[in-house]
């Protein structure tokens, strides 16, 4: 009889507790990035590469990805580009063709690690040449230890005081912490403009 007194107690304190973690959790890894007044940031997730000559053809080719850090991203300002610079995709396909890129560009951030991880966006800001943005990642209690690289398309209209913001020239990443900007502090298609 006391055992079913004392079962009885602890369901409901266990379920309490559990409750109170996720809470926790989803209070941390927000699923809304924090944007200055005037910028709109949506975003797409998925754990694969949706770039043509993305983080993993980086990683083959030998230039700017290396190590357990890899990361690579890109900005698609046109339509013309985002036709050229991603995969063949049905959802990516549709939200990149949901933009209207007369208002609207295309940040690209990607991160490899294990598959059962999130990246997640937390905060997206203006700096003077440009844009920054963070991102965190969710890690699971228990993972394994494959390998997979995790894309974030973000579409970004950023309108301040009534003037669009054009693409930025320069892009700078933090990742868990962890800050990241190319050696030449440009991305391809900021090169291809030039």
């Amino acid at each position: 009889m006391r055992r079913r007194t004392l079962v009885a107690a602890i369901v409901p304190a266990a379920t309490a507790g559990v409750a109170g973690c996720m809470t926790s959790i989803d209070d941390v890894f927000s699923s809304e990035p924090e944007t200055p007044p005037g910028m709109t940031v949506t975003t797409y997730y998925e754990v694969a590469d949706v770039l043509e000559e993305g983080v993993r053809y980086h990683q083959i080719e030998g230039d700017r990805v290396t190590g357990s850090d890899d990361h690579y991203w890109d900005v698609i300002p046109d339509e013309e580009a985002a036709e050229t610079r991603f995969v063949s995709d049905e959802t990516v396909d549709e939200f990149v063709h949901e933009t209207d890129f007369e208002n609207e560009y295309l940040l690209v951030v990607q991160y490899g690690m294990q598959s059962d991880r999130d990246l997640v966006p937390e905060r997206f800001e203006r700096t003077e040449d440009g844009i920054h943005a963070a991102f965190s990642i969710e890690t699971p209690s228990v993972g394994g230890d494959d390998y997979a690289p995790h894309s974030v398309i973000a579409r970004i209209d950023d309108d301040r005081n009534g003037n669009r913001v054009p693409e930025p020239d320069e892009v700078t990443v933090t990742i868990g912490g962890d800050d990241y900007d190319y050696p030449d502090r440009t991305t391809p298609s900021m090169l291809a403009r030039e």
